[in-house]
């Protein structure tokens, strides 16, 4: 059975999608984190799908969430029996910078 693991960081992010979605809409935000956790359990089965980014960490996968959280990234690294998430970061946002800079 593939595992996903969530990262502090991924749990911050996670609390903080469902927050500032639940502002306008606690219907949207309950499906939007429900997307992005059947996002993670495809992950986990169907390990290494997604962008490969090593330029940004050695390692690190990209991947978009799935509908209705298609405008959120999920970034993450495979481990043994599925994949540690390190990072859920809307596509917005400069995502890319936030690795250049470490601040992720």
């Amino acid at each position: 059975m593939s595992v996903y693991r969530l990262s502090h960081q991924a749990e911050e992010d996670l609390n903080e999608i469902a927050d500032y979605i639940a502002d306008s809409s606690p219907q949207a935000a309950d499906d939007v984190i429900e997307a992005l956790f059947q996002t993670l359990q495809t992950l986990a089965a169907n390990c290494g799908i997604g962008q490969c980014r090593d330029d940004l960490r050695p390692g690190l996968h990209v991947f978009p969430a799935r509908h209705p959280a298609q405008n959120y990234v999920i970034c993450y690294f495979l481990i043994e029996g599925g994949i540690e998430v390190a990072t859920i970061v809307h596509g917005r946002r400069d995502w890319l910078g936030l690795f250049e800079r470490g601040v992720r």
